[in-house]
């Protein structure tokens, strides 16, 4: 198992500072409703676990150590490019299910359009025979 060390503080400052960073740039997409809020809490989770990373460094720690990695920053690393596929992964459920939406959303709009036309063909048609039908009367 390795050493118990400490994250020099500047470094602690760092990190804080960057999670601080992350969450306003949070709360101002939402606030601009640039981003949704279901897709915040993530982004806030993130930027919370950034903060607490400082305090979560035994367990890095020992997850280096159960992984196997030589280092520390292997298994941040690890984490974090891991967290990423996961939210590829959500993103790409997120964009197939709104692919299949808006499929059936065009197709709807494309029966719509074509009722509209037979309907407006039909209009015609009954306008034509009511104008004859009244100039014939006339005559």
């Amino acid at each position: 198992m390795t050493p118990q060390v400490e994250i020099p503080f500047r470094q602690q400052i760092f990190i804080i500072i960057s999670g601080l960073i992350l969450l306003s740039i949070v709360v101002e997409l939402v606030r601009r409703r640039k981003i949704l809020e279901q897709y915040s809490a993530i982004w806030i989770l993130i930027g919370i676990l950034s903060i607490s990373f400082i305090w979560m460094y035994p367990f890095v720690q020992w997850f280096t150590s159960f992984i196997g990695a030589g280092m520390t920053t292997s298994s941040v690393l690890f984490m974090a490019v891991f967290f990423l596929l996961l939210m590829n992964l959500q993103f790409s459920v997120k964009i197939t299910d709104f692919s299949f939406k808006l499929k059936d959303a065009i197709q709807e709009i494309s029966l719509l359009n074509g009722e509209l036309e037979r309907l407006k063909e039909e209009l015609k048609t009954e306008k034509k025979d009511s104008n004859s039908a009244g100039s014939e009367s006339i005559n």
